[in-house]
């Protein structure tokens, strides 16, 4: 089974100064478990070029990826997202998905900030396990052609998110695992993947935390 890691960034040319640190620690971490698990890793850096949020272009990426077909499955993570265990494997992830031979995506619900925003019936997209099958290309380029649209803004900066889980997740349900177990690849607490998403301290938090992490097991 060839399982590809995928991360993707997007810089915004009008700032282009702007680059978080915490985004160099992640790729350190995640390229470092995928050389010791034997996994294809890739970063993608995309340049915005585009009206819409920065959090769209991962949809390009994962894309792109989907086509080349020596992949069987994708596992894409946010920039601010890294493996906190590098001794769990990502075939682990399929004891949760048991009908991974008829569904093709497999999500977590979404808590942001371990509870300060809760929701049940919602996906966070910023892990997302995707298999490489037509019904995941047809996905994805759904998903991809919606609009940057206030009407599905949680918090006015997740509309790729929001979109997901108001147009996609109802049309697709049947294609989708949505697994209640929010730490299983993500949050701040995570054990297999940690997930530092809308945490109050942003980006210096994510920088502490990765840094932390990468300097208590000696990755450089």
């Amino acid at each position: 089974m060839n399982i590809k890691i995928l991360q993707a960034f997007t810089l915004d040319t009008s700032n282009p100064t702007w680059y978080p640190r915490y985004v160099e620690l992640s790729k350190l971490i995640n390229s470092e478990y995928s050389k010791s698990n034997g996994y294809d890793y890739h970063f993608s850096s995309i340049e915005r070029k585009f009206v819409r949020r920065p959090h769209w272009a991962k949809l390009q990426a994962i894309k792109y990826q989907l086509d080349r077909d020596n992949i069987d499955y994708i596992l894409y993570l946010d920039s601010d997202a890294f493996f906190y265990s590098h001794d769990i494997r990502i075939e682990s992830l399929f004891d949760y998905w048991p009908k991974k031979e008829e569904q093709c995506i497999m999500a977590t619900i979404d808590v942001q900030e371990e509870g300060r925003r809760f929701n049940s019936t919602y996906a966070n997209t910023g892990v997302i396990l995707i298999k490489n099958c037509d019904m995941s290309r047809k996905i994805i380029k759904y998903w991809n052609a919606h609009k940057d649209d206030h009407k599905y803004n949680i918090d006015d900066t997740l509309a790729d998110q929001s979109a997901f889980n108001e147009e996609i997740l109802p049309l697709f349900s049947d294609q989708i695992n949505l697994v209640k177990d929010y730490y299983l690849m993500n949050g701040r607490y995570g054990q297999f993947i940690r997930h530092i998403n809308g945490c109050y301290g942003g980006d210096i938090l994510r920088e502490i935390e990765m840094r932390r992490f990468s300097e208590q097991r000696n990755i450089k």
